[in-house]
């Protein structure tokens, strides 16, 4: 996808979000502000801000979540990471499931599940900075094996009603909030083909 068709698709999920989720009209508003130096946003040295993507992971069966313990921020988390210059955000979040928990062949829901504007500290030659997270929807039918890798002290399937033992973080929460629609034997998640 070329980055002016990139950026309307962009444009086009955020204002459904925001049509979905008026309480979040301030985020959805720093979104688009951030979208003025569009392609630049795409990169992880433009300061103070870039796009990064992620992915909520539920089973549903095991009505869990998946989660991980961020090395360098210290926090559990869900998988995600820079864009890197790449348009596809969903593309960038099945990325980094696969590169951080080694799951492969999982699709994302359509559209935007979740978006949030974080400060992430100073570390090595980067200042401090905002991440603006876009978060996409995985949904299981249960859960799967995981690994970890480099960038995690561990990695595992949260109940759902017991996240807030491991990160009292806002966004999880929402996350958490927005996620039990799902676990309805009547939604039926995107075909799932693990891979090696």
């Amino acid at each position: 996808m070329n980055t002016d068709s990139a950026i309307d698709v962009l444009i086009d999920q955020l204002r459904t979000y925001a049509e979905d989720h008026p309480e979040e009209g301030r985020v959805v508003s720093a979104f688009f502000d951030l979208l003025t130096d569009w392609p630049a946003v795409l990169n992880r040295d433009v300061f103070p801000g870039h796009l990064t993507a992620s992915a909520w992971i539920i089973a549903q069966k095991n009505r869990s979540v998946l989660l991980l313990h961020h090395r360098k921020l210290d926090k559990w988390l869900q998988p995600g990471g820079h864009a890197d210059g790449n348009t596809d955000l969903a593309g960038v979040a099945l990325r980094e499931v696969q590169e951080e928990v080694g799951l492969a062949g999982i699709m994302a829901e359509p559209g935007i599940f979740d978006i949030d504007v974080h400060e992430i500290p100073p570390f090595g030659d980067d200042p401090e900075h905002s991440h603006y997270d876009v978060r996409y929807l995985m949904v299981l039918p249960e859960r799967v094996p995981l690994q970890k890798n480099h960038e995690s002290h561990d990695v595992k399937w949260q109940p759902l009603n017991s996240v807030n033992r491991l990160t009292t973080e806002e966004s999880i929460s929402r996350m958490v909030s927005k996620s039990y629609p799902f676990l309805s034997s009547s939604f039926s998640p995107s075909s799932f083909v693990p891979t090696e």
